[in-house]
């Protein structure tokens, strides 16, 4: 509750972390029983949610609804995130698993994620805004990037940069899990 007894307004936190999952508001609507036009008056803060709705969407972006509600902490403070309340996003063919580390105050221009590729896994991305770039550091084993015009491997210790406004991929091609960071530095949507 903020001072005067209200719910927080938590819109553009939810707008923050849908963009962040790269799910659509049909996605959210889906995943957490909650209407598209509910969802779009909740993100424009037009519509103040019960606590029940809160929980549905909480479940569906990975989140406690403790963190949805929490006012925004300081930047020149202190914000622990224990390991089992990292938001994690697992690929379509389920041998991916990006934790997303970032903090939500910079989903909109800077994210940054712990991605670990089984072999033979991929993760296929959609082009992103015009201008963006991932910064691919490869922890342990190899992983190859494959920008449709490039295809180039990264080893242990190698950092790989390149365009995402393109739809890119990012696969294992070793026969054991690897581990990266990946740091994405989005472009700006053309108007």
């Amino acid at each position: 509750m903020t001072e005067n007894g209200e719910m927080p307004k938590i819109g553009r936190k939810v707008l923050r972390l849908r963009q962040a999952y790269k799910m659509s508001l049909d996605d959210l609507a889906a995943k957490s029983g909650v209407s598209k036009s509910v969802l779009s008056q909740i993100e424009r803060d037009q519509n103040n949610p019960t606590l029940s709705t809160i929980y549905r969407i909480c479940k569906a972006l990975h989140i406690t609804v403790e963190e949805i509600v929490r006012e925004e902490t300081d930047p020149r403070m202190f914000d622990k995130l224990s390991d089992h309340n990292t938001p994690v996003i697992k690929s379509d063919d389920g041998r991916c698993e990006l934790r997303i580390l970032g903090s939500i105050t910079t989903v909109n221009w800077l994210q940054w994620y712990d991605i670990t590729v089984e072999s033979s896994g991929e993760l296929v991305s959609d082009p992103h805004d015009p201008g963006t770039l991932e910064n691919l550091t490869v922890l342990e084993g190899e992983l190859e990037v494959d920008t449709g015009d490039s295809k180039e491997r990264v080893c242990q210790g190698e950092t790989l940069r390149y365009p995402a406004d393109d739809r890119h991929v990012v696969r294992n091609p070793g026969n054991k899990p690897a581990r990266a960071t990946m740091v994405v530095v989005l472009g700006r949507p053309i108007a």
